[in-house]
């Protein structure tokens, strides 16, 4: 059984994603809970304005709304 069988409602996979190096991501909305997980390389995301530094294998849950 794998952890995300204890999670609900349902944990949906959008695709993983590859950038490369300086890509910016447009910004948007969340409407509902994401989780990313960083496999490779280091990522900063800005969150409201405060930048956060992934090392891999960092993870982070954006909350909605945000």
């Amino acid at each position: 059984m794998h952890w995300t069988d204890h999670v609900a409602p349902v944990v949906n996979t959008a695709g993983g994603m590859r950038w490369n190096v300086g890509h910016v991501e447009p910004m948007r909305y969340i409407f509902d809970h994401e989780l990313v997980i960083f496999l490779q390389g280091e990522c900063s995301v800005q969150i409201e304005g405060d930048r956060h530094l992934f090392p891999d294998g960092s993870w982070l849950i954006v909350p909605p709304g945000r």
